[in-house]
């Protein structure tokens, strides 16, 4: 069964990453920043879950919004990339110093952060490139 959901989708090195939170957390942001370090748009503003696998309605491919610009054109994935890591959009003062990665709703290890923190776009590509120990830790 297919999900639309109100997120934002990359992918680093092969791994969906679904980023998650409210209108206005930074989404947007925080991936056109991990653009620029290598990353693949998969979809933005709205992203189908279906299966474990991400991708962009089709309305929406190769979209993006930079806030104060408009919605801009990058490279992107069309075909589905599953699910391997949701980031969880937060305020500083929401996130925990240790990352609990089975805190998310969705069948794979989540993180929480604040996205304006410079080092962000670092922790997420951090977290995608250490999958394997992220899974053990959330079992």
């Amino acid at each position: 069964m297919a999900h639309l959901l109100h997120a934002t989708a990359i992918c680093i090195d092969a791994k969906g990453v679904l980023i998650t939170g409210p209108s206005g957390a930074g989404k947007s942001d925080l991936a056109l920043r991990l653009i620029e370090m290598g990353a693949v748009l998969i979809g933005d503003d709205a992203v189908v879950l279906e299966d474990g696998y991400l991708r962009a309605p089709s309305r929406l491919r190769g979209k993006i919004e930079a806030r104060g610009v408009g919605i801009i054109s990058v490279p992107h994935l069309a075909k589905p990339v599953a699910l391997k890591l949701e980031v969880i959009l937060g305020q500083a003062g929401d996130i925990a110093r240790l990352p609990d990665y089975a805190a998310g709703q969705y069948a794979c290890p989540a993180m929480s952060l604040n996205p304006f923190e410079a080092s962000a776009p670092l922790k997420v590509r951090h977290a995608a490139s250490q999958l394997s120990a992220l899974v053990k830790a959330a079992s």
